[in-house]
């Protein structure tokens, strides 16, 4: 007989980060009987690191976030610079002094109890966004049948290495948490700028749509292409439930990214 499936899984439990500051809290409930630790860090270009440390319940469970508080965290970059993170309160750990740069790679380790764990990340330069545009369709299926628009998104590439990306999108305002998209060049190599087009991505007309397009190293990619499987999956018929590989290690969920970004604003017209 195959395992209990996932029937709840946090939807971009790291990737929350992104839109939400430091002091929120991200909820996270994954299929773990037993409280696993989660591990959720990002550093930004221009920006500080931060890590928060909790611990999943049992799905069956609808107790409170346990936060982890007695951490040391440091942060370190490829030229031996350092910084202890200082904790903030229900489970987050926040640094200062060390700023996001371009082109560099982070260590992020941290201790629970008597164990460490460390992950590491490059920071890659921004997309430049150049332009946005909307195509209308049809959308027909056995659900809806309406008019809706597909959106085309330009973009600058570095014909000179792969480059890998996740977009996300708001409507007016809002930000669009059921899906984002992932795209790499490595199939455009020679080309310096990228037409992408979303699959099962429409807006209305009238929409205000924000394009943030995150550059990611490969590994982050990785990462959200293996969450992007998992949630595409038909989990009830799949044998053996999963979570995305940490960079922590087996023993952690989350992740450490360090990444740029770039936004776009247009309406549907």
């Amino acid at each position: 007989m195959s395992k209990i499936k996932q029937l709840k899984y946090i939807l971009f439990f790291l990737f929350a980060a992104l839109i939400t500051s430091c002091e929120e809290l991200i909820d996270v409930e994954l299929n773990s009987a037993n409280p696993n630790l989660v591990a959720e860090g990002v550093i930004e270009l221009g920006e500080p690191v931060w890590l928060r440390l909790s611990y999943t319940s049992d799905y069956f469970s609808k107790g409170t976030t346990e936060f982890y508080e007695y951490s040391t965290a440091v942060i370190t970059d490829e030229n031996g610079n350092s910084e202890i993170l200082q904790y903030e309160g229900d489970g987050l750990y926040c640094g200062s002094e060390i700023l996001g740069e371009k082109n560099t790679n982070y260590t992020l380790n941290f201790t629970e109890g008597k164990s460490s764990y460390e992950a590491s990340s490059t920071l890659f330069p921004p997309v430049a966004i150049k332009q946005v545009s909307f195509n209308k369709t049809r959308i027909q299926t056995l659900e809806e049948n309406r008019t809706a628009y597909k959106i085309n998104i330009v973009y600058r590439n570095n014909p000179n290495q792969n480059n890998y990306y996740l977009f996300r999108f708001y409507v007016d305002g809002e930000l669009q948490n059921n899906w984002y998209s992932l795209a790499n060049s490595s199939y455009y190599p020679d080309d310096s700028f990228l037409v992408y087009q979303p699959a099962h991505v429409y807006f209305d007309k009238g929409d205000k749509v924000r394009v943030v397009a995150y550059t990611l190293d490969e590994a982050t990619y990785n990462y959200y292409s293996q969450l992007n499987d998992l949630l595409g999956s038909d989990l009830e018929n799949t044998s053996t439930p999963y979570n995305p590989r940490s960079n922590f290690g087996d023993n952690v969920l989350g992740y450490f990214a360090a990444w740029s970004y770039d936004t776009f604003e247009a309406e549907v017209k």
